[in-house]
């Protein structure tokens, strides 16, 4: 909130994680996707192909894994869901978390 991103206008500063659904949702219906917790995501963390491909899957080994969609307490250029970090599975910290979906 207090540290935009791309020259954006400072916002509430929550300082914490906050509830499922207490923002509104976007126009797909997902909640908090940017700069509530960083995501844990099942791809292996490595360099993606040099061709075009839909929804790469990541390195096919190796110990790291994709962290994506920033964190409350990351500058806002950071909460994106096009953020892509990485960390040991076994990594674990009060703004890391993970998103269980539903199939349909």
């Amino acid at each position: 909130g207090s540290r935009p991103y791309n020259s954006g206008s400072p916002s509430e500063d929550r300082r914490q994680t906050v509830e499922v659904k207490e923002l509104p949702c976007n126009n797909w219906g997902l909640y908090q996707m940017h700069g509530n917790v960083l995501e844990w995501c099942q791809d292996r963390y490595g360099d993606y192909p040099a061709e075009p491909v839909i929804d790469p899957q990541g390195a096919e080994s190796g110990g790291s894994r994709v962290l994506r969609g920033g964190s409350w307490d990351f500058d806002g250029r950071y909460c994106r869901s096009a953020y892509r970090s990485r960390d040991a599975p076994s990594y674990r910290n009060r703004y890391v978390g993970f998103r269980l979906a539903r199939g349909h």
